[in-house]
């Protein structure tokens, strides 16, 4: 079993690494890399429609397949808290946390994950079981987030309910939303249920995978109180292959700089030539 060491700021943290899993083509997470040049066309808009006041339906310590983790349940709403990538509109369902980091980026691993986990809708708002989406953020330590706060409490007060929780503090800015996308599959699951992980340790239940570029952040003290409410409970990346059909929306190093002084550039002109 390996271990695996982080560290930030004066904090250093040393996981064990679980054992393997298994592989068979399109299995989450996946490693992903800086893309050497943008994608053209770039894949459909973000366009989330998640509230500021939002319900939590519950906050939970809860077994979620092979580990234990923290996770809130949202109420069904058929008109809040979607993601409407092109014509396909998902339902935010639940999000939860892993730490360290699942997905890396260029072989670095960060402290730790957020999933928001959706379910397609239908033509007549009726959610499709079968057709989920997650969308998954990074988070380093840094400032403290006030929201991740709110969900935080001693082990023993499990389960809550919250209301007027502010979805929107869990997104990254609109000019901030750059991604990579690809097909994979959920990264937990029952090991003793044959229908959503087989004997050789794959999970059966796919998804659809948009993970953010922009890192959320918490505190030293947020993290820490994080990690003590549940054991590490990441799955191991795999090398991403054609199955996974990745994916992304990423500037190649160097060139957002690029594209912001051309829109200056381009701006100035519409103003001088309106003068």
């Amino acid at each position: 079993m390996k271990v695996v060491c982080l560290a930030a700021m004066a904090l250093s943290v040393c996981v064990a690494t679980p054992a393997s899993w298994g592989f068979q083509p399109p299995q989450s997470p996946i490693h992903l890399v800086t893309p050497p040049h943008p994608t053209l066309p770039h894949p459909a808009r973000l366009d989330f429609n998640y509230r500021h006041d939002a319900t939590i339906h519950e906050v939970e310590l809860t077994p979620a397949g092979h580990e234990r983790g923290l996770e809130a349940f949202l109420p069904n709403n058929a008109h809040t808290n979607t993601l409407t990538i092109g014509a396909d509109t998902y339902r935010l369902k639940r999000f939860h946390f892993h730490y360290h980091s699942e997905h890396t980026i260029d072989s670095v691993t960060r402290q730790a994950e957020m999933h928001l986990v959706h379910l397609k809708l239908d033509g007549n708002g009726n959610e499709m079981p079968n057709e989920r989406l997650v969308v998954g953020r990074f988070i380093h330590i840094g400032a403290a987030h006030p929201e991740i706060a709110r969900l935080l409490a001693p082990a023993n007060a499990y389960p809550f309910h919250l209301d007027n929780f502010n979805l929107l503090t869990l997104l990254p800015d609109l000019h901030e939303r750059a991604s990579w996308r690809y097909d994979g599959s959920l990264t937990t699951g029952d090991p003793n249920n044959p229908q959503e992980v087989d004997g050789a340790g794959n999970i059966l239940k796919s998804a659809k995978w948009v993970m953010l570029q922009s890192q959320m952040t918490i505190s030293v003290q947020q993290w820490q109180d994080l990690t003590a409410l549940f054991p590490a409970n990441w799955r191991a990346p795999r090398d991403a292959t054609p199955a996974h059909n990745l994916r992304w929306d990423i500037p190649a190093p160097g060139t957002a700089s690029l594209f912001a002084v051309a829109g200056v550039v381009a701006l100035r002109r519409r103003r001088h030539a309106a003068v």
